[in-house]
């Protein structure tokens, strides 16, 4: 004999589940995970486009209060690139910091110049809120350090400096990343390469030079307070995309603010390091930076 349910309940039953799924933030995902047991898993979703995922390693004996959490942002000039590019940079970190959680996120390109940049940070943001969220499942801590690489570094920072109002953010680290698009290096360029890529932003953006009240809203350069968190920079002498005059610029905003910061620069690097030891020192630099500031 089939059962025929009235409508009201089965709506209500609709319902029901809709919000016991909806419950824990994302898309439904139940987790129960052992604290003394790592853990890891690729493309996790923190919102519902494709590109919103991110990858989590997390270590063993983890706990809320004590396993901190380093976000890390790839690049790709805001409109191309993908978190596989700097997995280097997690396989760096887990040894050197085994007890950090690491995420490795993923985030929305930028495919036409109408409000650039607004996606990529929106989703740095949506990517911390997702892992508040999870906090207790995973047994993380709600102190981050944000790090990134070109693009991403200056990801890192604009978010960093512009949206910890929760001081939840406690370190700040960037490779090669971008402190301040009206650098004369990008405006009044000589040098070919530094041409090209301000002809690029220009084109990623849909806005002039001459308007610079938006090129000063989205350096982080501009956006130094007192309520930076300190900073980590890394560059290199011979990089051909960020001129050597934009690690020293906001290292001098920096100290201006009495913010703690370091900035390190190798010499003959490029746009990464083609040197091993240069990333060996990188990462021992920025675990010790770190570790200085995480537990504040």
């Amino acid at each position: 004999m089939k059962v025929r349910y009235p409508r009201y309940i089965l709506l209500s039953i609709a319902l029901l589940v809709f919000f016991s799924c909806s419950e824990d933030g994302d898309n439904g995902r139940t987790l129960e995970l052992d604290p003394s047991v790592a853990y890891e898993e690729r493309d996790v979703a923190y919102g519902s486009d494709p590109l919103q995922t991110y990858d989590i390693f997390l270590p063993a004996n983890r706990t809320e209060s004590d396993t901190h959490v380093i976000l890390l942002i790839h690049g790709g000039a805001w409109v191309s690139g993908d978190k596989a590019d700097i997995q280097g940079i997690v396989d760096l970190l887990q040894p050197l910091m085994p007890n950090f959680a690491i995420i490795n996120m993923n985030y929305r390109l930028t495919t036409k110049p109408d409000n650039p940049f607004v996606d990529q940070l929106e989703d740095v943001e949506l990517a911390l809120r997702e892992l508040d969220i999870q906090s207790n499942t995973y047994n993380i801590s709600d102190s981050y350090a944000l790090a990134g690489v070109s693009a991403g570094g200056h990801m890192a920072m604009q978010h960093s400096y512009t949206k910890n109002s929760d001081d939840k953010i406690k370190v700040v680290g960037s490779i090669v990343g971008p402190t301040y698009f009206l650098d004369p290096a990008y405006t009044m360029a000589t040098e070919p390469s530094f041409q090209i890529l301000a002809a690029q932003i220009v084109g990623i953006t849909g806005v002039a030079y001459t308007e610079t009240a938006f090129y000063e809203s989205i350096s982080p350069l501009s956006a130094v307070s007192r309520e930076t968190p300190p900073t980590i920079q890394f560059h290199g002498t011979e990089d051909p995309l960020i001129p050597s005059s934009q690690g020293p610029l906001l290292k001098d905003r920096l100290d201006e603010f009495n913010i703690t910061n370091e900035l390190i620069i190798y010499e003959g690097e490029g746009h990464g390091w083609m040197d091993p030891n240069n990333w060996t020192d990188t990462g021992d630099r920025f675990k010790a930076f770190v570790e200085r500031f995480i537990d504040d």
